[in-house]
């Protein structure tokens, strides 16, 4: 066994850490830890190693969020952004517009018990209302990251739907790049929701191939169908697998009616077989052409129906706001922001600017973690695995 010394304050919590470093026989390690029992040390809190290092000054709490979201990244571009926040690159942007508040406090207040009376313009309000729409400009980009720190966080859900027996396992499989799904000639073959994994554009996308929807004596089938209609209500977007070797029929337009009218792709299967150019029955947001047989269509299919899901979304992955916590607090120091600009541009009440710009400022140091609040280290630090 070897045992490391990382002396305080140099160590991950920036306490005195002793590490110990053995075979990794589980046998092994179960003695030791009760052996450590014995005499009295415990194991860890999930997440106690990183709540002593915010504790102790090692990291602030956005930091620490970004050390739990790099340990679940789902991509590789997941990983880059949660490493830069566990970095800091995310902390010191809020770390600007807690200051700004600051300094918009600091200016307000001084206009209020020297210029507040004064007849003319005072250049101390209109310093104060410089710097908040600065901070508004900062919350605002950060904001708009959102939906880039949701796809990392929690990727993309694809699912393709259609009637039975126009190639939606066979779809499957070719972008799965294995025979994951069950594919015959014999409609209905699917019965359950199947799912692969692939990774676009450093965005993970789960693929999810259903029975196909149709009315249905056997209550097997019929099972599997429900579950589909239930699993489309988790989905950023649908795509509707047509048969080109038979055009559209009346069964393809009941189960397009049947769906949410939200991010529908149509997908003419089966190319190489059509008889004549399909026709568009339906308005949908793209429109492709694939062949199982031949691969041909599919990469341009994926390019086509995935991009728009990302295009709205932020390009540097490394300021993306990527926790529910944060992007409520950013909501709350905009809305603060909001409300004191107006008082302060309309009302003439900058009292009550003042209040509001408190507010904010109480949501930025909640930001960063410069809160004595146990239940949000709490709620934070309760997601860690254990060893963190």
């Amino acid at each position: 066994m070897l045992v490391a010394h990382f002396p305080a304050p140099n160590s991950y919590t920036g306490e005195d850490v002793i590490e110990l470093q053995c075979h990794g026989s589980p046998v092994i390690v179960s003695q030791i830890i009760k052996t450590l029992g014995r005499i009295g040390i415990r194991s860890a809190e999930p997440g106690e190693f990183t709540r002593r290092a915010v504790i102790n000054g090692k990291m602030d709490l956005a930091q620490a969020e970004g050390v739990n979201q790099l340990i679940h990244a789902r991509s590789e571009r997941a990983s880059f952004a949660f490493f830069k926040q566990m970095e800091g690159g995310l902390s010191q942007l809020y770390e600007n517009i807690r200051q700004s508040l600051i300094t918009a406090i600091a200016v307000l207040e001084t206009y209020i018990d020297f210029e507040e009376d004064a007849d003319e313009e005072s250049p101390l309000l209109e310093r104060a209302i410089n710097e908040l729409e600065t901070a508004q400009t900062r919350v605002e980009e950060l904001l708009s990251s959102r939906r880039m720190g949701q796809l990392l966080r929690e990727g993309l859900r694809v699912m393709l739907v259609g009637r039975p027996n126009v190639g939606k396992s066979s779809l499957f499989n070719a972008i799965a790049q294995q025979d994951k799904a069950i594919v015959t000639d014999i409609a209905g073959t699917t019965r359950d929701c199947l799912e692969n994994i692939i990774e676009f554009q450093g965005i993970q996308v789960d693929f999810i191939d259903s029975a196909g929807i149709r009315e249905s004596s056997d209550p097997i089938e019929r099972i599997g169908i429900e579950k589909a209609r239930r699993a489309l209500d988790s989905v950023d977007a649908i795509l509707f697998v047509a048969d080109a070797s038979t055009g559209w029929t009346d069964e393809d337009d009941a189960v397009l009616r049947s769906l949410p009218a939200r991010n529908i792709h149509l997908i003419w299967n089966k190319a190489d077989l059509q008889q004549a150019n399909p026709i568009q029955i339906r308005e949908f947001v793209t429109v492709s052409q694939t062949s199982c047989l031949t691969g041909e269509g599919i990469d341009a299919m994926l390019e086509r129906t995935l991009t728009p899901c990302i295009a709205n979304s932020s390009d540097d992955v490394s300021l993306a706001v990527t926790t529910v916590r944060q992007e409520n607090l950013l909501n709350r120091i905009q809305t603060h922001l909001g409300h004191a600009v107006t008082q302060l541009k309309e009302t003439q009440l900058p009292e009550l600017a003042g209040e509001e710009l408190r507010e904010a400022l109480i949501a930025s140091q909640e930001l960063l973690g410069q809160t004595d609040s146990e239940e949000i280290y709490d709620n934070i630090f309760n997601s860690f695995c254990l060893g963190k």
